[in-house]
């Protein structure tokens, strides 16, 4: 290992090869999405390409999950493994990721022989399997040194072992279960009927069509409203639960929060189709289609895990030892003062969504409630002074062009918004107007900055949570926390490039304030520029 040690990179050095790779990737993702599917879609003659077009997107969801499963197996090393990363940072993956490029050249240039009936397809789809295999290789390089992958794979190879496992045992039971979601949706069915007779007693049934509803708004109950995609998130919830907090818990009892957590969310599944069907037959069709039935599943998701949590954590069958209340336990600390806005944030737009129809009219609502808990919490944050840096502007300049130029545009939504405001009282569209910027450019940034850049920056990097002070850099907080605020926007991708730099701004600065200023710059620079051509779909 001694031919290994280098000197150690610079934060800010392995920071702009990490954004450098990233954005790499993300143009060659761009380039390679659909001219691969094109291909592919065209060859279901060819075992590779049958393979593909049918499980192609089921095998990437499976690496992630294996991916997720990792990381949460090797927690307790992660810090660890992050000292490591920093120490064995060679500036050699500049050479890697410029070898990468080339081998996505010819990955790229095999793609179209591969999946045609052109002659030596058999060869070349081999070729393109190959250059696959190396780009995957060439990547991990570029992400980081060949030492730091070989102690990976050495002392952690069971758990990756374990991880694809139980990732391909999760997406074996998908497919060997499906059968079985078809009674479920039935069982669903005649529980809406019995509930919605206690309502009405007009009420339209279809067995055969799954067709159920009253005063001319019918919905159809088909296998994707069985639940199981609830269960299905609420299982790998309790997992993730279980083993984060396994020295706390009693097992095997312990384990009876899986059927408690599945049954719960199921039974909010029949809830949540009954109240759909009452929202749309007694108020308004578009809320229930356009507001509850978008967002209501998610709420179900959230208070069963939040229910999941409380009954675990509060229950002697559950925990070995609960400790009694105490004020202490009642006190507003920082961890949890940085949370507080961002869990506002998500739950109000969560309810204002479900009350409302295609247009957010309660929007405003929004925005007050989440200013009033960062009010709250402000005495607790230590934001202050505020000091204006240009870094934080220029950043936050060039996330607003990136977002203009690589967020696809929705017309529909765009002519529904200009549509709304042409038919709405000017004072009432003045209104809306000023509490859309208010939310868009000092609310969110804020609750949004301290939820990722504060609490789960700080928390993958394992270190105390903290809104001012330098941050020891990670790639593990840098490229997580990222992900996690990329895949809370609709526009995950461009999401993610972001949060990375946000991130960048974080760690280059001593205050969380430099993060909210550059986030706040984009998204008022985003609000002219939608206001002026009308765009909405970008905000």
């Amino acid at each position: 290992m001694g031919s290994l040690q280098t000197k150690p990179a610079s934060q800010a050095l392995i920071i702009g090869n990490v954004l450098l790779i990233f954005l790499v990737l993300v143009l060659e993702k761009f380039a390679i999405g659909s001219h691969v599917y094109s291909a592919v879609k065209n060859s279901h003659d060819t075992i590779l390409g049958e393979l593909l077009f049918s499980h192609g997107k089921a095998i990437s969801r499976s690496l992630v999950l294996a991916a997720v499963i990792f990381l949460i197996l090797i927690q307790k090393q992660l810090n660890q493994y992050r000292t490591l990363y920093v120490t064995l940072y060679s500036t050699r993956s500049v050479y890697m990721l410029l070898a990468q490029v080339g081998v996505f050249g010819l990955f790229y240039w095999s793609t179209t022989p591969a999946f045609s009936d052109a002659p030596w397809q058999a060869v070349y789809q081999t070729l393109w399997v190959i250059f696959g295999l190396l780009l995957a290789l060439l990547t991990l390089a570029a992400f980081a040194s060949l030492g730091f992958w070989h102690r990976i794979l050495q002392e952690q190879k069971w758990s990756i072992v374990l991880a694809l496992a139980l990732s391909t045992l999760v997406w074996t039971l998908s497919i060997a279960t499906q059968g079985l979601w078809t009674h479920f949706a039935d069982l669903t069915f005649y529980l809406v009927a019995g509930c919605l007779e206690w309502f009405s007693n007009d009420v339209y049934v279809d067995p055969a069509g799954r067709i159920i509803g009253f005063h001319r708004f019918l919905v159809n109950i088909d296998t994707q409203c069985s639940g199981y995609e609830g269960i299905g998130l609420v299982t790998a919830f309790v997992f993730v639960f279980l083993y984060s907090f396994r020295a706390d818990f009693r097992f095997p009892r312990a384990l009876l929060l899986f059927p408690i957590g599945a049954v719960v969310i199921w039974l909010f599944n029949v809830v949540r189709i009954v109240v759909l069907i009452l929202i749309g037959a007694l108020w308004s069709p578009d809320v229930a289609v356009w507001g509850f039935h978008t967002q209501a599943g998610w709420i179900t998701f959230i208070l069963t895990s939040v229910g999941i949590m409380w009954l675990a954590h509060h229950s002697a069958f559950f925990v070995k030892n609960i400790e009694p209340n105490s004020s202490s336990s009642r006190t507003i600390n920082l961890p949890i003062a940085t949370l507080l806005p961002l869990i506002a944030l998500l739950g109000m737009t969560f309810i204002t969504q479900a009350l409302s129809g295609q247009f957010d009219w309660l929007y405003p609502l929004r925005v007050i409630v989440v200013a009033g808990t960062i009010m709250y919490c402000l005495r607790y944050l230590d934001l202050s002074p505020i000091q204006w840096n240009y870094f934080s502007i220029v950043a936050g300049i060039a996330v607003a062009l990136i977002w203009i130029f690589m967020v696809e545009k929705d017309a529909e939504l765009d002519q529904l918004y200009s549509a709304t405001f042409a038919q709405s009282a000017g004072w009432l569209v003045v209104l809306w107007l000023l509490f859309r910027f208010i939310g868009s450019a000092i609310t969110v940034p804020i609750a949004e900055e301290l939820g990722f850049r504060s609490y789960l920056l700080c928390k993958l990097s394992a270190v105390p949570v903290a809104n001012r002070g330098p941050i020891v850099f990670s790639a593990l907080g840098f490229i997580g926390s990222s992900l996690a605020f990329g895949l809370l926007h609709g526009a995950w991708l461009e999401g993610t490039i972001a949060g990375l730099i946000y991130a960048w701004v974080r760690y280059r600065s001593t205050n969380i304030m430099d993060a909210i200023i550059a986030h706040g710059v984009t998204n008022a620079a985003l609000f002219g520029y939608v206001l002026y051509t009308g765009e909405w779909s970008l905000l």
